[in-house]
């Protein structure tokens, strides 16, 4: 694993794949990006304002001690999920509230209108709200690092795990789909260190390792490793972008002073260097593959540095200011897209003073969230339209710890595009939702890359590339599951 997770308690699970073995969801995202059954085995919208989600459980799952999976069960975990402050808990906007229709129908209510694709998505164990905790550990939190309660294939062995060294999971068999479970035993480490990821992987001492650097690829292909590529891209790969956080005073308040820093930025250059030949420069918050992808602003702040200097006059800087900017080395190894900015904005005018952490997620995730930064490098993974104005923008937000007020174009055209009846009309509606989003430019996208995974040749039914944020090889479909190759 590129990273230690914060907890093992889903509502702070982050990244959640640590959370996989143990813990299915209401909704599984397939590798191809498509959505399947898994505690809930059907939804549909009960009104045609997209605002409540009806979903219907399937009646021979329990937990891990024995409690049968049920409506008032899942109210309690996603109730659970709203109220506990974590990592994860702006994924659940807009949720209103979820009320349990009878013993194994559980209705989803949203303050706003929603669209299909976003809401299915929210419900996925690529989100959070949908992983449903049992009572037993609902009723005593801090059991859940050290023991599991969830329904998946596996469950946490608490006596071959260590917080911050390794994980272990062994099968659980009161799972619901026993041919799911393919190994005697799964063990995640956090390695923080690139190299030595893909060394250990090399060496067979791991199977699987996370987070392999496009610049490695040639290498790894050569030690007859095979390397899935995530086409959305997913933290720390994905979306690398400059958050203008402090957009309530000061420089960034003004929309023109942060058009000037996305002008002053020589994307194609950066993407280049410090990325390689896989990713894509673009200056657009939605990559290709999400709902909301609008080609035309991929090359909307062309790099052009007298514009940038014009901008920063218009607003009343032509001298330029200081700008504090908190670069964590887990998304931004060895600070090189941190650097990058720091010569880039130095051409302007702006003076960066660059702020390094080599802190877990978990961690950069609360420092971001305390509001002490008015930028930083961060990457929320490829994602739609929809997610970044609703969830990754939202008032406290770690995309906005400032808790600025939301954009009354903007929330005007996502709610239209909850409104449409159809996924074209979503689709074109989102797609003006991007332009504006673009426009505000409450942060500063530098390149789409590709998250990039590689595995040993002891482990079959790979995908070559994936639609999700992240990878998980603990599928509820049996077809989807990795396995050893030999058995």
């Amino acid at each position: 694993m590129a990273s230690d997770t914060l907890s093992l308690d889903p509502t702070s699970c982050a990244p959640p794949t640590y959370c996989f073995p143990a813990y299915d969801s209401l909704v599984h995202q397939t590798s191809a990006g498509e959505y399947a059954a898994d505690l809930a085995t059907s939804w549909k919208f009960l009104d045609s304002g997209h605002q409540t989600l009806r979903l219907t459980l399937r009646q021979d799952a329990h937990f891990t001690d024995g409690t049968e999976l049920d409506a008032k069960a899942v109210v309690a975990s996603m109730d659970n999920f709203l109220k506990t402050p974590g990592p994860n808990q702006s994924n659940a906007v807009p949720v209103d509230k979820i009320t349990a229709a009878d013993t194994y129908s559980v209705d989803v209510h949203y303050s706003t209108p929603v669209t299909y694709d976003f809401a299915l998505w929210q419900l996925s164990g690529q989100n959070g709200l949908g992983t449903i905790i049992g009572p037993k550990g609902l009723a005593n939190p801090k059991s859940l690092n050290t023991t599991s309660d969830g329904i998946g294939p596996y469950k946490l062995d608490a006596a071959s795990t260590l917080k911050g060294s390794v994980y272990t999971y062994v099968p659980n068999r009161a799972y619901f789909n026993q041919s799911a479970i393919k190994y005697k035993k799964v063990t995640l480490k956090p390695m923080q260190n690139a190299r030595s990821r893909l060394s250990a992987v090399e060496s067979g001492q791991i199977d699987w390792a996370q987070a392999i650097p496009s610049t490695d690829v040639d290498t790894a292909k050569s030690s007859g490793l095979r390397i899935s590529s995530g086409k959305l891209g997913a933290a720390p790969d994905g979306m690398p972008m400059l958050v203008l956080a402090q957009r309530n005073s000061g420089p960034l308040a003004n929309v023109k002073v942060r058009q000037a820093i996305s002008y002053a930025i020589p994307r194609t250059q950066i993407t280049k260097a410090v990325f390689g030949s896989s990713a894509t420069p673009t200056s657009s918050m939605v990559p290709v593959g999400e709902q909301g992808y609008n080609e035309a602003d991929t090359n909307l702040y062309a790099y052009d540095t007298a514009k940038a200097k014009q901008l920063l006059a218009e607003a009343g800087y032509p001298h330029g200011f200081t700008l504090t900017v908190f670069d964590p080395t887990v998304f931004d190894a060895n600070n090189t897209l941190g650097q990058a900015l720091v010569n880039a904005l130095a051409a302007i005018g702006v003076k960066v003073d660059l702020v390094s952490s080599d802190a877990s997620a978990g961690t950069v995730a609360q420092q971001v969230g305390s509001g002490k930064y008015p930028a930083y490098v961060w990457n929320a993974g490829a994602t739609s339209t929809f997610s970044l104005a609703e969830v990754n923008f939202s008032a406290g937000a770690y995309m906005n710890p400032f808790k600025v007020a939301a954009d009354p174009t903007l929330e005007k055209l996502v709610k239209q595009a909850g409104l449409a009846a159809t996924q074209s009309k979503q689709n074109t509606l989102m797609k003006a939702a991007t332009a504006r989003l673009d426009e505000l430019e409450w942060a500063v996208p530098v390149a789409s890359v590709p998250t990039l995974q590689a595995t040993g040749k002891d482990i079959t039914n790979v995908p070559s590339s994936y639609l999700t944020r992240e990878l998980d090889p603990f599928s509820p479909v049996t077809s989807e599951n990795w396995y050893p190759s030999h058995g």
